[in-house]
């Protein structure tokens, strides 16, 4: 009754009801509901009719005809919601009982979020500044990770971590046998099956990549790593260029060979790399960096997890993107002032400004004043938007 209580009004997939009628008979509805997920768990069977996908693209822009402009949204029936939202919460229990969960994995995972990957990041990285040393992060971009899991693998490392016996045959039930159709226009395709990846759009499909990928820290026992779902960051630090380079390549070996293990393919185009230095101790020459014969692309800073990240934590790239952000919507504002009142102007600003204002202020807020300035500036320049105030003010 409380996840019936706590589902969102969305849209649901097929064999299913909308969610406000669902709430609206669970006297009726609650005792068969129970009974059918009862036997389920007891019996290691996942009902068939609960695992069709019901796929809807969204046109994301540009050209209507190239496919890759569509997202592909995934919906499933409200009832296979319920099931895995309980299953969920007793597999989550064990991993957590156990310690399974690799300490710096941070996706998808209760008292988490971007913000403490990034503050465990770049404290890792402040502290080799400090000691005037060089630090190298490389920044790993799987090609479609959640849609290449290999089922057999996957189940393979359930039993390892310890989910048997019929345990382990619903988590086979569960991802055998799924089913998937387009549904655009009004038209619907033919049912397909899906062979491998984990159920888009399920609530179990991204703790069961966590456990997935679980094991690839431990290919190495000097690298460190960080992990946010899929997004990793994999560091190292030395004394010199030239160690750096040596280590970072004879491990990366390593990597290639669990991808290739593990049936996961790297976006090399996609995948790159920071020299991390301290700001008067610049490189004096470049390194290369290689997995299966073809070089990662070393760069001055990098997006991740949404905030840019650049060789000596000056955060200077990052604001001036903010402060690019902000201006926009700074016009914006000053085009609708003239027709809105300023209660509605304070609702604007908390939704165009202030997001970009906060969000990971915990680890770029400490930048020097000469960049942060930027941002007070265009703070103010708000605030005088806002209350209508004459331009002229400092304050």
């Amino acid at each position: 009754m409380d996840i019936i209580n706590q589902l969102e009004s969305k849209s649901t997939g097929p064999q299913s009801i909308p969610v406000n009628l669902l709430k609206l008979i669970p006297d009726l509805i609650l005792v068969p509901l129970c009974k059918i997920i009862s036997n389920s768990f007891s019996t290691g069977i996942f009902p068939d009719a609960l695992k069709i996908s019901k796929v809807i693209p969204i046109h994301k822009g540009e050209s209507t005809q190239v496919l890759n402009n569509y997202r592909p949204i995934s919906l499933l029936s409200i009832f296979d919601k319920i099931i895995e939202k309980l299953m969920h919460k007793r597999l989550y229990s064990f991993l957590n009982e156990h310690n399974v969960l690799f300490r710096n994995q941070f996706g998808f995972r209760k008292n988490n979020s971007t913000s403490f990957a990034l503050i465990q990041i770049t404290e890792r990285i402040k502290d080799t500044i400090d000691q005037k040393k060089y630090g190298c992060g490389i920044f790993i971009d799987l090609r479609k990770a959640f849609d290449t899991v290999n089922h057999e693998i996957l189940l393979n490392k359930l039993q390892h971590y310890g989910i048997r016996g019929t345990a382990l045959n619903w988590f086979q039930s569960y991802l055998s046998n799924r089913k998937q159709f387009v549904y655009h226009n009004g038209e619907s395709s033919q049912l397909q099956c899906i062979t491998s990846v984990v159920p888009q759009g399920s609530v179990l499909g991204p703790l069961l990549f966590l456990i997935y990928i679980n094991d690839l820290p431990n290919i190495s026992n000097v690298l460190e790593f960080f992990l946010f779902a899929d997004d990793t960051n994999i560091y190292y630090e030395a004394d010199s260029p030239k160690d750096l380079e040596l280590i970072m390549n004879r491990e990366l070996k390593k990597l290639r060979n669990w991808l290739i293990v593990n049936r996961l393919s790297l976006n090399i185009d996609k995948t790159n790399f920071i020299v991390f230095h301290p700001y008067n101790k610049p490189l004096k020459q470049s390194i290369t960096l290689k997995i299966n014969k073809k070089a990662i692309l070393e760069k001055d800073h990098v997006k991740y997890l949404g905030i840019l990240i650049d060789s000596t934590l000056t955060w200077r790239v990052h604001i001036e993107n903010v402060s690019s952000k902000i201006s926009r919507s700074i016009g914006l504002l000053y085009k609708i002032r003239p027709f809105v009142n300023t209660k509605l102007m304070k609702t604007l600003y908390y939704s165009l400004v202030y997001p970009h204002l906060i969000y990971a202020i915990e680890v770029w807020g400490s930048a020097d004043d000469t960049h942060l300035n930027k941002l007070l500036i265009l703070q103010k320049r708000t605030v005088r938007l806002i209350t209508f105030s004459d331009k002229r003010l400092n304050d």
